[in-house]
């Protein structure tokens, strides 16, 4: 005895459920027009889906104005970095940048420095950065959003030095336009570090390490 069979009423129809004794339950099918259709369409979305996702490397490099706050001034002083990144989808990118700044002296007035020149400067840093991204008509504007290593120092004439290595929050904000297919030109304003909580050095405190603003100018090559 061959057992039953039923149909069986599902997007892919015309199947047949054949049931026999000893045998585990199995489906025939035949496909219509429409149920190919279906089947192609499936094919097709789940490869699209996967192709969202790409791997296009290039390096780029800011230059521009560092704005350096430890607590009792604020000095600009000229600095930059090389970055290492990819692009990894329409709407996001990944980079890692080392950078360093030059170095200003200014009188410092506070007491717990006793009215000397002081010497402030970023020896160097490293940031770690997503960039979620939009383009509007060939101009790509683009957020930062990580975390930065950076090692700084001031310096008091005649003083010891006193440095400080910071690891915290970075973001900031950025646009760049695109000339060619490899290459692109561009400005962003980044918050590397918050160290100092808008507290001055004092003689039991001393140097907390800096906030860190950069303004620069970019420029971008493309693989």
């Amino acid at each position: 005895m061959l057992g039953r069979s039923e149909s069986i009423s599902r997007p892919f129809q015309h199947c047949l459920k054949v049931e026999s004794p000893g045998i585990a339950g199995a489906f025939s099918c035949t496909l219509d027009a429409n149920d190919e259709a279906t089947f192609a369409a499936l094919l097709v979305v789940v490869p699209a889906q996967a192709q969202d996702f790409f791997f296009k490397p290039y390096v780029s490099g800011g230059l521009g104005g560092y704005a350096l706050d430890y607590g009792n001034q604020k000095d600009f002083v000229l600095g930059g970095y090389g970055a290492l990144g990819a692009d990894l989808h329409e709407f996001l990118a990944a980079e890692i940048r080392l950078g360093t700044t030059g170095s200003k002296k200014k009188r410092d007035t506070t007491t717990a420095l006793t009215e000397s020149d002081v010497k402030k400067q970023v020896s160097w840093f490293v940031s770690y950065l997503a960039k979620p991204r939009i383009e509007i008509d060939g101009l790509r504007l683009y957020a930062l959003l990580g975390a930065s290593t950076v090692k700084s120092s001031i310096t008091p004439t005649g003083g010891t030095k006193q440095e400080k290595t910071d690891t915290a929050f970075s973001f900031g904000a950025g646009g760049e336009y695109q000339f060619t297919n490899q290459l692109s030109v561009g400005a962003e304003w980044m918050r590397l570090t918050t160290s100092k909580n808008s507290d001055s050095i004092t003689a039991t405190t001393g140097y907390k390490g800096m906030d860190i603003n950069s303004f620069v100018g970019t420029l971008k090559f493309q693989f």
